[in-house]
């Protein structure tokens, strides 16, 4: 990278290949006071105040690690989060640090504190990959093997994402109540907007309208009722974008029903690098390398095969599977305080929610990889897959691989990245798409029409 300014860090540098550079950039101010509010009183729900001013500090940083994940069976959303440990033997990271020379004092103030943005990407081959968007939560200074002018003077940084961000927004009530009528979309925006959220919003219309709300409930809170309601999913992205997607989208959207990547342990034409393992027993199938994998044994505790669900001021609507009860047992799941406008709505959520939960999960708790084994082909790919994507996962024994296979058809529901040395680490979650892909393989516009409702070729329906 002759006669390039490099403004972060090198990483997956073997003098072999074109390494990867990590960006992280902080949110800084200018401002010497805080945000004023447009003729003293709010202006269209926005508050006017100082531009953010990103300030790069990718060559000090000494290790990245990220985490987002849902919780087990499509749960909720955890807050995404970062942290950074960063070299600051100069003392140009300290809070404390109000020398008019320090490059980040602004009028006798710092603009280093909790609080402000902070982002992460990663550069390869001329494409940049998102990693982390969100908010510093604590700043730590410590020093190893401290005496006078000696020893290592270090930064810890912790910060969450737009969603943890949100945790912390309460709620009040609003009278009268709003939003009678509301889409699955429009009543995200509506709660995010009351949240104070600027950054960018990705959603779906959705299949219910919603009763009025008079937002007394935490703005997390709003936004999970709001997802159940819909039996969809609400996450932050790595970009800070928040996504809602509706009941639906694991069956319709292309990348929840078009594989997105092969994984196995099958590969000839790329190392895998093994822990404490070098030899990879192989069948000729080309597949994309993990190097550690996790698999959750075929379990019954996700099954939903009984659904009571309520709308608040609505009536009970009660929907089972019998076949499904016989073989497993009564798996009810019951809600009472759905915000759907009408019964028929109700019902239709219920009938989804048995439809899909009848059948055992089958999936791989995570997959790990090391994409400095193949840097050209893993790097890329990894970090181009998202958060409900589809993928295949293979597992062989170390004997009679050849004819034997485990395969499995996953969803991602998380991801790690770690990034330290000259090393990077990519580990994502998955949940099982078996009970999706019976729908996503044969809906009633694609699929083969059958005999009757029990022709298991014939095209599925859903409500």
């Amino acid at each position: 990278m002759e006669g390039e300014t490099v403004m972060g860090l090198l990483v997956l540098s073997d003098g072999c290949t074109v390494p990867a550079e990590l960006d992280v950039d902080l949110g800084l101010s200018t401002s010497t006071g805080p945000a004023g509010l447009w003729d003293d009183a709010l202006w269209d729900d926005g508050i006017w105040g100082p531009d953010i001013v990103w300030e790069p500090v990718g060559s000090r940083v000494r290790s990245v690690s990220t985490d987002g994940s849902f919780s087990r069976g499509w749960g909720v959303w955890g807050a995404g989060k970062i942290t950074v440990v960063f070299d600051n033997t100069d003392g140009a990271l300290s809070p404390d640090n109000l020398d008019p020379a320090a490059p980040y004092v602004v009028a006798g103030m710092t603009t280093i504190r909790a609080g402000i943005p902070i982002r992460a990407r990663l550069t390869y081959a001329g494409v940049s990959y998102d990693l982390f968007f969100g908010y510093i939560t604590s700043w730590g200074e410590e020093w190893a093997v401290h005496s006078p002018r000696q020893g290592d003077a270090l930064v810890t940084v912790e910060g969450i994402d737009a969603w943890g961000r949100l945790a912390k927004a309460k709620g009040y009530a609003v009278s009268p109540s709003v939003g009678a009528g509301d889409t699955y979309g429009q009543r995200v925006d509506r709660i995010l907007k009351t949240a104070g959220f600027a950054g960018s919003l990705d959603t779906d219309v959705g299949y219910v309208t919603f009763q009025a709300t008079d937002l007394s409930d935490d703005r997390v809170t709003e936004l999970n009722d709001t997802a159940k309601a819909e039996g969809g999913l609400i996450w932050a992205d790595p970009s800070g974008t928040i996504i809602a997607r509706d009941r639906y989208s694991l069956v319709e959207n292309l990348r929840s029903v078009e594989v997105q990547a092969e994984f196995g342990d099958g590969n000839t034409t790329s190392p895998v690098c093994w822990l404490n393992e070098p030899w990879v027993p192989t069948d000729g199938m080309s597949e994309t390398p993990w190097a550690v994998a996790s698999v959750a044994p075929i379990t019954d505790d996700m099954i939903i095969n009984h659904a009571i669900y309520t709308r608040v001021g609505g009536t009970a609507q009660d929907v089972n599977d019998p076949n499904s009860i016989a073989l497993y047992g009564d798996r009810t799941d019951t809600i009472d305080d759905l915000m759907c406008e009408t019964d028929a709505q109700v019902l239709a959520l219920a009938t989804w929610r048995v439809l899909v939960g009848t059948i055992p999960e089958a999936r791989v708790d995570r997959l790990t990889f090391y994409p400095q084994c193949d840097l050209t082909s893993l790097l890329p790919l990894l970090l181009s897959l998202k958060i409900g994507d589809l993928v295949s996962i293979k597992l062989r024994p170390p004997t009679n691989y050849a004819s034997h296979v485990m395969l499995r058809y996953c969803h991602i529901s998380g991801r790690q990245i770690e990034i330290e040395g000259n090393a990077i680490t990519i580990s994502f979650d998955f949940e099982s798409a078996t009970a999706y892909r019976t729908y996503s393989l044969s809906r009633w516009d694609v699929g083969l029409w059958g005999i009757d409702q029990t022709d298991i070729n014939g095209a599925r329906w859903f409500v």
